[in-house]
């Protein structure tokens, strides 16, 4: 394919950086950003579809496994069906820069980052790599945070924390050169406007007026500590994969988001504190990339500003539990209302538009035969 843009950004994350507001808000105003000459992918807000087929084992990657897909053959087919979409659309568009987004690519295999580069060297000769980093320590709170929220991690059953932003740097400028790496601190006083999508649209040049148009409300909103105790109880009743699949007992859209609250500061986090390889990244980060990425108080990665827990086990179990069977029921008739449109298109011989009526029903409640039943019929 013939190198057609003036220029390429790569968003590369970090999680917990503002990553998804910046997605959420290219994604929707996709035509606001094509007038001023950004050609933003439509598969979907996160690019991980592009990570996933520059990786060595992407059967491995949670987009695949919270999607149910399990089979390397139905994941290369996947990668193949999303990048020929992607390759169609740049066909097509008139653009002069292009913007790739998604937190997938820091796991990247160091030996597929070159064929990456490549690729991304044939659309455009100007490349430049977008990555946001906060220090460890708030950046560990955050993620633990958002393992609960998402149900990959639970207080007694939590994935340990790394600190990879220094790894990701290395081997990333390796390939696409330190001149081409734009390194931005996750801080409010640092951020430009003290926001993570006002401070991308600075990087690629998009003047503040546009910025204002396409700037939405924050995504993946932080939880509170009742929240978190929330999710917490949910994730152990109803965990997010069951025998290796999604599991059917847990309701899709049951957030707790919006329940008010006290700020969740780094409770249930025992042994949080700085190591070696955390100061001698941080070191790296600040000599290499001159951030300043100060340290913040240990106390505030504690329990500082939350309440003694008066919710007894069983009020959290009682409470979720209702959610969740609320939840399902909505998706239930939602999954009817979804055939009958299904049936609806069918019979006024719109298949494709029945078909994917059809999916999304199943995607809502597995196994709805009358669905399954329209889409058989189909496919």
């Amino acid at each position: 394919m013939a190198a057609k843009f003036k220029q390429c950004y790569l968003h590369i994350g970090a999680t917990k950086t503002g990553t998804s507001s910046i997605q959420d808000s290219c994604f929707a105003n996709r035509a606001i950003l094509a007038e001023k000459g950004y050609f933003y992918p439509s598969q979907s807000a996160n690019h991980g579809f592009m990570a996933s087929a520059f990786r060595t084992h992407p059967e491995k990657m949670w987009m695949h496994k919270a999607a149910g897909r399990k089979s390397i053959e139905e994941i290369t087919a996947f990668n193949t069906e999303m990048m020929e979409k992607f390759e169609n659309e740049v066909a097509d568009t008139t653009a002069h820069t292009l913007l790739i987004s998604s937190e997938f690519f820091p796991s990247t295999d160091k030996e597929k980052i070159p064929e990456l580069y490549r690729y991304l060297n044939s659309l455009s000769d100007d490349v430049k790599v977008v990555y946001y980093v906060r220090h460890p320590i708030s950046h560990a709170v955050s993620s633990f945070q958002q393992g609960i929220k998402t149900g990959m991690d639970t207080f007694k059953d939590r994935r340990s924390f790394k600190f990879y932003a220094p790894g990701v740097l290395k081997k990333f400028a390796a390939v696409f050169g330190k001149d081409n790496m734009i390194v931005r601190e996750f801080d409010r006083d640092t951020l430009y406007r003290s926001d993570s999508v006002f401070d991308f649209c600075q990087i690629i040049g998009l003047a503040d007026d546009i910025a204002d148009q396409i700037k939405i409300p924050d995504s993946n909103q932080s939880l509170s500590y009742e929240a978190v105790l929330l999710s917490n109880a949910r994730n152990v009743l109803y965990p997010v994969l069951k025998d290796g699949v999604p599991n059917p007992e847990r309701a899709l859209s049951a957030d707790f988001s919006d329940i008010p609250g006290v700020k969740f500061m780094g409770s249930y986090m025992d042994g949080l504190m700085m190591d070696d390889t955390m100061r001698e990244g941080l070191d790296y980060i600040r000599s290499e990339y001159g951030l300043p990425l100060s340290d913040p108080s240990l106390d505030a990665a504690g329990t500082a500003g939350e309440t003694a827990n008066v919710w007894s086990d069983e009020t959290l179990e009682a409470v979720v539990r209702r959610l969740n069977e609320t939840e399902l029921a909505v998706q239930y008739w939602q999954a009817k209302a979804l055939t009958l449109e299904a049936e609806l298109a069918l019979s006024s011989r719109q298949p494709k538009k029945a078909a994917n009526k059809a999916r999304r029903a199943l995607q809502l409640w597995p196994g709805y035969e009358p669905a399954a039943v329209i889409l058989s019929s189909i496919t």
